[in-house]
């Protein structure tokens, strides 16, 4: 599958809200934008598997 019918394929299912209606009646703002917090998660799962922290504990 080439990556622009990968991306396609979902393209249904997104569903991306528009906060500015909740932003103006509630003075909130996001701390951290969208790029740093995937970085960071990024960053959390890669530091996981290089530790060999296990990833599920029940």
């Amino acid at each position: 599958m080439t990556r622009a019918a990968a991306a396609s394929a979902g393209a249904g299912d997104r569903q991306v809200p528009d906060t500015r209606k909740f932003r103006a009646h509630t003075g909130w703002a996001p701390l951290h934008s969208f790029e740093q917090t995937t970085d960071d998660l990024l960053d959390d799962w890669r530091a996981r598997i290089r530790t060999g922290t296990p990833f599920l504990s029940r």
